[in-house]
């Protein structure tokens, strides 16, 4: 007898509290993968951009290899669809560059 009232109760509990929460967590989650998911992809982007333009412009100075990766990085970015604003942009390549420049120091 008192399970028959518990039962509902416990149901109508998971219905109205326990439900909404997991799938709370679940959406937050797999948002959370995506942004990851993005970032990462962002970095491989820039990561490509550089080699590639260190290897197709190495005749160009420095500052102009620069622009030529931001202008290219940028133009990949939109084509698939990541947003990136400019300062974040240019961190991503000068921490690239950074990186490259320590290991031709080794």
């Amino acid at each position: 007898m008192v399970i028959e009232m518990v039962v509902p109760l416990i149901v109508q509990f998971m219905t109205i509290v326990l439900f909404p929460v997991m799938a709370a967590y679940l959406i937050s989650a797999a948002r959370a993968y995506g942004i990851k998911a993005a970032i990462e992809s962002k970095e491989a982007l820039v990561v490509d951009t550089v080699f590639y333009i260190e290897r197709v412009y190495d005749h160009l100075d420095g500052r102009t290899k620069y622009v030529k990766a931001l202008e290219h990085a940028t133009m990949w970015l939109k084509r698939y669809g990541l947003k990136i604003k400019t300062h974040e942009l240019e961190e991503l390549i000068d921490a690239f560059v950074e990186e490259l420049r320590l290991e031709w120091e080794k």
